[in-house]
C-alpha cells in the first residue's frame, strides 16, 4: 500500500495546489476587508483576525467540495484493478497531508496577520483572537474528522450521485439559518438542552457520528462499481 501510495501522490501531485492557492487567496480577502474597515471608520473599536478566519474557513470547504474528485479517482482506480481498500487507504492519507499542508500554510499566516495587524492597528486591541489553531488538541482531532467527512460526502456522491447531494444541502442551511436563531425565538429551548449536554457527552456523540461516517465510506466502498 504503500508503494501505491507514493504512486498516487506522484500521480495526484496537483491536488496539493488547491489548499496552497485558496488559503492565501482568502487570506489576502480577509486582510485586506478588515484594513478597510479599520481605515475607513473613525473609531472602529477593535480590530479581528478576519483574515485567518477566511483562511481557515477556505481550507475546510477545500476539502469537503472536492468530493467529484473523489468519485473521478475511485472510478479511476477501480478501471486499473486496483483494489478498494488500496484506494480508501491512499486517498485518505492523502487528504491528511494536504490538509496538514494547507494547515501549516494557515500558521504562518496567522502569524503574519498578528505581526502586520499589531503594527497597522496599533491603537486598538485584538478582539476574537483563533488561539485554537496552535492547540495540538484541536489540530489532532479537526484534521482526522475533516479527512473523514471529506471522505463521507465523496462516497456518497460516487453511490447515489448528484441526488444525494439534496439532504447535505438541506442540512447546511438548516444549520447556517438555524445556528444564529437558537438563542431566541422557537429554537431558545433547543439552545438550552444543547447547553445541558456535558462535554464527555459531545465527545462520545461525535466519536459516534465520525465512525459512523467512516463506515458509511467503508461500507459503499465494498459496494461501489466502476460507472
Amino acid at each position: 500500500m504503500l508503494k501505491q501510495f507514493c504512486l498516487d501522490i506522484k500521480l495526484h501531485k496537483s491536488d496539493f495546489l488547491m489548499p496552497l492557492c485558496v488559503v492565501p487567496a482568502c487570506f489576502l480577502l480577509g486582510f485586506g476587508f478588515c484594513s478597510l474597515i479599520m481605515f475607513v471608520i473613525d473609531d472602529p473599536g477593535t480590530w479581528v483576525t478576519f483574515g485567518t478566519f477566511m483562511a481557515f474557513f477556505s481550507l475546510i470547504f477545500c476539502a469537503v467540495l472536492t468530493f467529484g474528485r473523489y468519485y473521478q479517482q475511485f472510478m479511476l482506480a477501480l478501471s486499473m484493478g486496483r483494489t478498494r481498500a488500496s484506494f480508501l487507504f491512499s486517498y485518505a492519507l492523502r487528504t491528511l497531508l494536504w490538509l496538514a499542508a494547507g494547515y501549516a500554510l494557515l500558521l504562518i499566516l496567522y502569524r503574519v496577520e498578528l505581526a502586520a495587524g499589531s503594527k497597522l492597528f496599533a491603537p486598538w486591541p485584538l478582539e476574537a483572537d483563533p488561539t485554537f489553531l496552535t492547540d495540538w488538541g484541536f489540530l489532532a482531532a479537526a484534521l482526522p474528522c475533516v479527512t473523514v467527512f471529506s471522505m463521507f460526502v465523496g462516497a456518497l456522491y460516487s453511490y447515489f450521485g448528484k441526488k444525494a447531494m439534496a439532504p447535505l444541502w438541506f442540512l447546511w442551511m438548516a444549520v447556517c439559518l438555524g445556528g444564529p436563531q437558537l438563542d431566541s425565538g422557537r429554537l431558545a429551548p433547543v439552545a438550552r438542552i444543547l447547553e445541558a449536554v456535558p462535554g464527555w457527552g459531545w465527545v462520545l456523540l461525535g466519536l459516534a457520528v465520525l465512525a459512523g461516517m467512516a463506515g458509511t465510506v467503508i461500507g459503499l466502498g465494498k459496494k461501489q462499481m466502476v460507472k
